[in-house]
Parts: structure tokens; sequence; C-alpha cells
């Protein structure tokens, strides 16, 4: 397999994926979707997680209080699908800023 330094569009990140030979057998179809919302929800789990740690850091160090608070579902649609996130958050702080508060969809989807 060839090595590439960028994927550039959609159809290019699928055929790198098909080479990469990801199902159980030649036969078996990969479905590129689900591992691409896979690898989206547990991006945005961590930049979420992330978020609340830095936040609450920041409250820390000025002397504050606040602590996590659980945890919300939401759903986003991409254009991979509809993928279920959980939103971490505090008394006084969500992670929600990580996919734009209240977004629903990915601004691919409207174009």
């Amino acid at each position: 397999m060839a090595q590439r330094a960028t994927i550039t569009n959609y159809a290019e990140a699928v055929e790198i994926v098909k080479e990469m030979n990801l199902g159980e057998n030649d036969n078996a179809p990969v479905d590129l979707r689900f591992h691409g919302r896979e690898a989206l929800k547990k991006v945005l789990r961590e930049k979420m997680d992330n978020r609340i740690d830095c936040y609450l850091s920041g409250v820390a160090l000025r002397g504050e209080s606040d602590r996590r608070n659980g945890s919300y579902t939401r759903n986003l649609l991409t254009a991979m699908g509809s993928i279920e996130l959980e939103v971490s958050r505090c008394r006084k702080f969500s992670a929600l800023s990580v996919i734009n508060a209240y977004k629903r969809r990915t601004s691919d989807i409207d174009h």
C-alpha cells in the first residue's frame, strides 16, 4: 500500500480503508460508515472529557468549586450517519461546546 501524508477527500479515505482489509475475510463487506462513526464518537468523547478536565483545572486554580455532574445523551447527524454522544457536564459547565451548542447536524449534511 502506498503511504499518503494526507487524505484530501472521502473517496480517497474509502480506498485507504479498503486497502487495510478490515473485513473478517476477503468476501466480508466492510461497513466503513460504522467504523467512521465509531472513530468520530471516540474523538469527540476524548475532546469533551479534555474540555471538562481543563475547565475543572482552571476552576481549582481560581479557588472556585465545581465538580462533574454526570452526562446526558445528544444525537449528532453526520455524513456517515447518526451518532449518539454522551456529553459530560459539571454543575456549572457542559462540554457540549465541542460540537457547537445545540447543533444537531454537521454542516456537510445541510449542503
